[in-house]
């Protein structure tokens, strides 16, 4: 649903791999000079090697959930973004109706509900946002607010438009993920505009707000504007670029945190051979992911390099094909940097994600990488109030994540 739909491939063996190592392979950088490309896959070492995850169904029977998230209110529910465009809240055994802006989204195929983060300032603004696509397929940025911070329900009334990204010809590769930033800004990953090989050149036009991390101040307003371009943006005031821009070069980020040293972790979801994970350092800007240039480390569309551009590597790579089963992924989810108590000793300081399509769950921390388990088509991964991790699927689960080692 919300990664490119391909055939569920057969799950991964579920006995850990030993050491990998793979030669670097060359690749042509802008000017069409090779230049060695690092390894593909990390080795696995202990102790993640050691670590194995399960899960625990906490809510089943949701429809096409894209999301699951929490909220500064103090009350320990879980929020489960639906596809069709319904929030429902879970508390316990207990389910309701959050928000329902059914009349306002596009649902099916890669389109619905994607997003929704609350406004770290909840408990005085009463403010929480989403990313949904309306019926002319454009991805819509929208603010909603709750009538107190621990209102059962916020009223679609409520919402308001604050940007619009136009999508005009397919219904994929949408991204659609929100995050606040250690800086309180809101950062928004928007997808390509769909089809193969990034055909309208969008993710590196800085003209065009699609294959893009955007970034924007929504704690005010600046003329028209429901938010305002923060200061640092590295394209404020250029006449060729569009002021939200921070980062260029994605294709499909489908999910993004931040860790708590302030790093931007980013899903891309690949074209053809290659998934990525891109880790930003905090207070980056104008970097380039690299897309369609490269795929990534790989040069994808030599045409689409720029001359002199300087691209940003993942910080992992995961092949489509070609390398064992637990290495494989063909359709990458974002997930956490693990920030609870209950695991610290096993995953303290890792970052926890999955593959829609192979089923592969894997934790990286400090160049190893190491698979833990099996999610299968796993689309997004959130977190509660005490940091431990959740995850939905296609399936309509809600499941938390247990760890043992």
């Amino acid at each position: 649903m919300t990664a490119p739909r391909r055939a569920l491939a057969a799950l991964a063996a579920a006995a850990l791999l030993g050491p990998l190592v793979a030669g670097a392979a060359p690749a042509a950088d802008a000017s069409g000079t090779d230049v060695p490309v690092p390894s593909t896959a990390a080795h696995l070492v202990a102790p993640l090697a050691s670590v194995r995850a399960s899960t625990t169904v906490v809510k089943s029977g949701f429809d096409g959930p894209t999301q699951v998230t929490s909220a500064p209110e103090g009350r320990n529910r879980l929020y489960v973004v639906q596809q069709p465009g319904v929030v429902t809240a879970v508390a316990g055994a207990r389910t309701w109706t959050y928000l329902n802006l059914r009349r306002f989204v596009r649902s099916g195929g890669e389109q619905g509900l994607l997003g929704l983060a609350f406004s770290p300032r909840f408990a005085k603004d009463r403010r929480l946002y989403v990313t949904y696509t309306r019926s002319d397929g454009a991805l819509v940025l929208a603010r909603a607010k709750a009538k107190r911070p621990k209102a059962k329900r916020v009223k679609a009334k409520t919402l308001r438009t604050l940007l619009v990204v136009p999508h005009p010809t397919y219904t994929n590769h949408n991204g659609g993920s929100l995050a606040f930033g250690p800086d309180g800004l809101l950062y928004l990953g928007t997808g390509d505009g769909g089809g193969g090989g990034n055909p309208f050149g969008a993710a590196e036009n800085l003209r065009d707000l699609r294959g893009k991390i955007l970034r924007v101040d929504v704690s005010r307003s600046c003329g028209k504007r429901l938010y305002c371009i923060p200061r640092p943006n590295p394209f404020r005031g250029k006449k060729k670029a569009k002021p939200q821009v921070l980062h260029r070069g994605l294709r499909n980020p489908w999910r993004i945190s931040f860790d708590p040293s302030g790093r931007l972790w980013i899903g891309d979801v690949g074209q053809g051979a290659y998934e990525e994970i891109d880790v930003l350092p905090r207070g980056a800007r104008g970097l380039d992911l690299g897309w369609s240039c490269r795929e990534g480390k790989h040069v994808y569309d030599s045409s689409a390099c720029r001359a002199g551009a300087r691209y940003t590597d993942p910080e992992i790579e995961l092949a489509h094909d070609g390398v064992p089963d637990a290495m494989r992924a063909s359709s990458i989810t974002g997930g956490y940097v693990y920030r609870g108590r209950a695991y610290a000793g096993l995953l303290g300081g890792a970052y926890v994600f999955g593959d829609w399509v192979s089923g592969n769950l894997w934790a990286y921390r400090a160049g190893a990488l190491a698979r833990i388990g099996s999610l299968p088509q796993v689309t997004s991964f959130g977190e509660d109030d005490a940091g431990e991790l959740y995850a939905v699927t296609s399936g309509g689960e809600l499941l938390r994540l247990r760890f043992s080692g």
